[in-house]
């Protein structure tokens, strides 16, 4: 427990919670004078302002289910040059004049343009289909206004003296209400920190003061209650670390928790007479904590952490592809809303993986099921058989379920109601109320275990109206300025047109890319690479054509609800990088079951050439993301033989497979280090099929990134005239400590062996 001093005492004190009370017997900051509120400011989101953009109409309504749908009762919007415009509210204290007054609550509606076109409101991302689940519209939500309102003004972090600042605003719902009281209560994991409070009730704004902190993720509740007794509870995430960190600051790495380390071998219990390959094998959360603890991460140069799915899964084998069993050691059969795997170990000890996590300043990711579930999950043994709840094939009987199944309809045709296999009934995101539990679910999920980010599976299978809620109430409830919460979305296919479908403000911050993945490996899995690939791959979809929703690799900085894709090398579906390289994968899913388990290769060649996929990877915009093993050039082909067991040992590994693991370090550490290879812009100096040089800029600070392909690179560059370089300007090598290069006659020299990166700091 750290200590603080509490200057407050003309307020009341409570323990370690913090609290001002505004009552006759404070001597100060007295708010039973009612104007002492007029100051502060009013609730701005009970009220909702409805705007039409169209010509030529000559009336436009609002109907929804508050009027129960009637054209004659609806509400018309009034013209304002090109537009309509309307607003609701659900503070039946608002004094504005011409507000239409709602209960607070969910409304499905729609406009009708001229008594007879229905059309949905563009301007809104949020849907609700009807009871029918015949049809969507749009929503319109207004919340219970009688409590105040609790929002960040700030959080200015002093790392070097251990001190932070969050400040905050109170919003009345309206003036003749005013606030009695406030308590804050600081969090670092489940311990209570000791804080100082500073609440001015004249204006509404408060400050929480903390010192002597240490890295990490601290928690800060504020109550607020007002003088009519109406409470707000808010919980806000700040972030204490040494500079500010958005998502792009970050590189994921994605851990099979079944695979990865066992920390607990008590928890093991593998189902008997089932194969190793498709049983538990051991990893646990404790696992994950001791690499925590032990400075793997750090070593690696990882922050964030993807972990799989931690609800309960089924402790029985279940039939699935190429005739076999399985056990559940995956976790995407979730059985449970909310109990933890026990394969993994307890809730606290994922509490405890999180916190260890949090005091390094890495983030949590966990993997978010949300396409389905296990057949005997209490959700489905409640609504066993409603086609409400669950997309049934025509029939409620067992026997039939197979007929939903996507390998049998088909994974894109049928891909929002068909069922991954008999046993997994695929959620009807058409219900509103399933909807509205799965957020509930996934909210106690981010609160329990003090979460950074959902990592959302199968996006395709997932419709947009529970992604988009989702999302709402996630960054409501866990966003502030040092805290984005991240949603990334999986979506196996390589067409940037559907991919970009759920990506934007209001759904995913991004998805995994794909198409760029494939890009990557059809340039590195051949012995003769043609890296011209890449550079074609980045101007056709990045720069010149912008493919993806608000990503653009030619503007600098970050956007908090821009788009940021998740690149990556490989994946726990498909086959790694070593053993494709090696030839080793012939493209059967059954191969493993039908043949023995390739060796590790021991071709150097192919972890060099894993070291150079890597050093794009890691230079160009995007969320890296770093599969297990990958940094071994660990060996697998179809799963489930790609989650092999992770091996740390270095004596179990060859001298290529260490030296691709301290290259990969080596290029994480200065992603980390240096923005303009995040952050930058790209612009390709030099192209030909082995050999790829390419300028990372941002702000004032220049990156050469260097890449060799089989017969090495020997060339000269031209540093383009537009960057106003100059002759004698030096080159930093970053990565080997290399020679500095010198700029000559504005070109620069480079000669590097086959296979490799070099990384070059333009001196100023």
């Amino acid at each position: 427990m750290k200590y603080y001093l509490l200057r407050l005492l003309p307020f009341l004190l409570l323990i370690s919670v913090v609290s001002i009370s505004c009552d006759d017997n404070s001597t100060e900051n007295n708010n039973n004078n009612i104007n002492n509120s007029q100051t502060l400011p009013l609730r701005e989101d009970c009220t909702h302002y409805f705007v039409y953009e169209g010509q030529g109409a000559s009336s436009v309504k609002l109907v929804g289910s508050f009027n129960e749908w009637q054209l004659e009762s609806g509400y018309s919007l009034l013209q304002d040059g090109f537009n309509w415009t309307l607003a609701v509210t659900s503070n039946p204290h608002n004094e504005k004049a011409d507000l239409i007054l709602l209960p607070p609550g969910n409304y499905p509606y729609k406009f009708i343009i001229d008594n007879e076109t229905w059309i949905m409101d563009d301007k809104n991302p949020y849907t609700i289909y009807d009871k029918t689940q015949q049809f969507e519209n749009s929503l319109l939500s207004l919340p219970q206004c009688e409590a105040p309102q609790i929002y960040e003004e700030s959080s200015v972090v002093d790392f070097e003296n251990g001190e932070l600042v969050f400040t905050f605003q109170l919003a009345l719902s309206h003036r003749n209400s005013g606030i009695r009281d406030v308590q804050a209560t600081v969090y670092e994991g489940e311990e209570i920190i000791e804080s100082n409070l500073d609440y001015n009730n004249d204006t509404g704004q408060g400050t929480i003061s903390l010192q002597g902190l240490s890295l990490g993720k601290y928690n800060i509740n504020i109550i607020a209650t007002n003088t009519v007794d109406n409470k707000v509870d808010k919980t806000f995430p700040v972030w204490f670390e040494e500079k500010q960190k958005n998502w792009e600051d970050f590189i994921l790495y994605s851990i099979f928790v079944d695979r990865f380390h066992n920390g607990d071998p008590a928890n093991d219990k593998p189902i008997e007479e089932l194969e190793e390959i498709v049983n538990w094998q051991g990893g646990d959360w404790k696992g994950i904590t001791a690499k925590i603890q032990s400075g793997y991460f750090d070593d690696l140069g990882i922050n964030s952490l993807w972990i799989s799915t931690p609800m309960d899964n089924p402790d029985y084998a279940l039939p699935g592809d190429c005739n076999q069993v399985f056990s559940g050691y995956h976790a995407y059969w979730p059985q449970s809303a909310r109990k933890t795997e026990n394969h993994f170990g307890t809730a606290a000890d994922l509490k405890e993986l999180v916190q260890a996590a949090h005091k390094r300043g890495i983030r949590v990711l966990i993997d978010w099921a949300a396409n389905h579930i296990f057949i005997e999950h209490e959700l489905h043994q409640e609504y066993f058989g409603n086609p409400y709840w669950f997309n049934y094939p025509g029939s409620s009987n067992y026997e039939d379920f197979w007929r939903n199944k996507c390998g049998e309809l088909g994974w894109n045709e049928y891909a929002l109601t068909c069922w991954f296999t008999e046993y997994l009934p695929d959620y009807n995101h058409r219900n509103q109320e399933l909807v509205e539990q799965m957020i509930t679910d996934a909210i106690w999920w981010v609160n329990t275990f003090d979460l950074d980010g959902f990592r959302v599976d199968a996006t395709k299978h997932i419709r947009s109206n529970y992604l988009k809620l989702l999302r709402r109430e996630l960054d409501r409830e866990f966003t502030t300025s040092t805290a984005p919460f991240y949603m990334v979305g999986e979506n196996f296919l390589y067409d940037y047109n559907i991919l970009d479908e759920k990506i934007s403000p209001a759904e995913l911050n991004g998805q995994f890319d794909f198409p760029l993945y494939g890009t990557i490996r059809s340039t590195f899995i051949p012995a003769e690479v043609d890296l011209t690939q890449l550079n074609s791959f980045v101007y056709s979809n990045f720069i010149d054509s912008q493919s993806i929703t608000n990503l653009d690799w030619n503007q600098s900085g970050y956007n908090i609800s821009g788009t940021l894709m998740g690149n990556f090398l490989g994946n726990h579906d498909v086959e790694r990088f070593s053993s494709v390289a090696a030839g080793d994968a012939n493209g059967d899913g059954c191969q493993i079951f039908n043949e023995p388990a390739p060796l590790q290769t021991s071709d150097e060649n192919i972890y060099k050439r894993m070291t150079v996929a890597f050093g794009f990877l890691l230079t160009v915009r995007g969320l890296p993301v770093i599969y297990y093993g990958d940094e071994i050039g660990l060996a697998g082909v179809k799963d489930p033989d790609n989650r092999r067991f992770m091996i740390f040992d270095e004596t179990n590994l060859m001298p290529a497979q260490i030296e691709l693991k301290q290259l990969l370090s080596s290029l994480n550490h200065l992603r980390l280090e240096y923005p303009s290879l995040r952050l930058g812009n790209y612009d390709a100096f030099h192209g030909e099929p082995s050999c790829l040089v390419y300028l990372k800029s941002y702000e004032n600070e220049n990156i050469l990134v260097a890449l060799s392909g089989q017969a090495g690179c020997n060339t000269s560059v031209n540093m383009k005239s537009e960057y106003n370089f100059a002759d004698g300007q030096l080159l930093e090598e970053l990565l080997y400590g290399e020679e500095e290069l010198s700029i000559s006659n504005q070109t620069v020299q480079i000669s590097m062996p086959a296979n490799s990166v070099r990384i070059y700091l333009v001196r100023p």
